[in-house]
């Protein structure tokens, strides 16, 4: 909105959406944990559920049990026939993860991608994307802390290989 406005937004006018709501979560577990751990992290998605920033059905009826105290691990395991969501909402959420672990192992950062997914994706395609965003991320930063004036994306596909599970 700070584009269209010329960079200036009107306190309380500014919007934002589920993904970014769920960024929020990601990164308040990480400063509360310094780690992810998914029961914690289903805790924030519940606390921070928000239905009118535009959750998808999936995630509005995984949320929303979650809410209602339903255990953390079984409600994203019943959506889609039970296959799990295979959704891009992990990826879309999973960037403070990477953030936070810029120069950490990539072994580290596959692991807490996968398992920042799972409060509500748990189809392998779904975590799969939350691992590659979030590598891409830390590799990004890597980059930039190296002092790189441009962003060399040659070695994503190694990242992404080694980060599939």
């Amino acid at each position: 909105m700070g584009l269209v406005t010329g960079g200036k937004v009107e306190p309380g006018q500014a919007r934002y959406s589920d993904d970014t709501q769920m960024a929020i979560g990601i990164a308040q577990a990480l400063v509360d944990d310094g780690e992810i751990i998914p029961e914690h992290l289903a805790r924030h998605f519940a606390k921070n559920f928000q239905p009118w920033r535009g959750y998808g059905p999936g995630a509005y009826g995984v949320l929303d049990a979650l809410k209602q105290g339903r255990p953390w691990d079984e409600p994203a395991r019943q959506v889609f026939g039970g296959q799990g969501s295979y959704g891009n909402g992990a990826a879309m959420r999973v960037g403070p993860l990477g953030a936070f672990y810029w120069d950490a192992d990539v072994e580290v950062i596959c692991e807490q991608a996968r398992l920042s997914s799972l409060p509500t994706h748990t189809h392998k395609h779904g975590i799969e994307g939350a691992v590659v965003v979030a590598l891409a991320v830390a590799g990004a930063l890597r980059q930039a802390m190296a002092g790189a004036e441009e962003l060399d994306c040659r070695g994503a596909p190694r990242l992404c290989a080694l980060g599939s599970h």
